[in-house]
């Protein structure tokens, strides 16, 4: 299978009328987040439109199970593009639907960094979301130990900060405020 390639940035999204932002620019990938579960299949539907790829962030879906039950939900009825967690079996469920998986990892200290490397590890997902981004100076060790790609989210609020966390190793960035930078 050839990897999946993402673009630097990946607009995180919380609201329509980023959304359509995100419609009318050159990116391919979105994350939805903070949405209801009514306003997902529009929002899927009209991006598959345009071409465009939406990633929805099962933990920060209103109105929907963060389960197994609710990712073949959003993969099989809503047909998005991938799914990003913090749970096992979300990503687990998501790469049995054959769609992209995330795993979302928080850099709390030296042991939430051990579990999310060792989880990583076995879950194998297509991509492994770290926070807070702004924690450039480890993503090099996170990748000596760890073969997934990685995703690197939250707290940048600059090109430079962009731009520092992308040279760590970063294959891309998830931004809630990409359309200021």
């Amino acid at each position: 299978m050839e990897p999946i390639k993402l673009n630097k940035v990946i607009p995180s999204i919380e609201k329509v009328k980023l959304f359509d932002k995100f419609i009318d620019s050159d990116y391919e990938y979105c994350i939805l987040m903070n949405f209801h579960l009514s306003m997902v299949e529009s929002l899927v539907k009209k991006a598959h439109q345009q071409q465009k790829k939406v990633i929805v962030h099962i933990d920060l879906t209103h109105g929907i199970s963060n389960d197994e039950f609710g990712v073949e939900y959003l993969c099989q009825k809503l047909k998005v593009d991938g799914i990003i967690s913090t749970k096992r079996k979300c990503v687990e469920t998501a790469k049995r639907c054959h769609k992209l998986t995330v795993l979302r990892v928080f850099l709390i200290d030296s042991k939430s960094l051990e579990q999310g490397i060792d989880l990583a590890n076995s879950l194998k997902p297509d991509f492994l979301e770290v926070l807070p981004a702004i924690a450039y100076s480890i993503f090099n060790n996170i990748k000596s130990r760890c073969s997934i790609p990685l995703i690197g989210g939250g707290l940048i609020k600059s090109k430079s900060e962009l731009e520092k966390a992308l040279n760590s190793g970063l294959e891309a960035v998830s931004l809630t405020e990409w359309d200021k930078l």
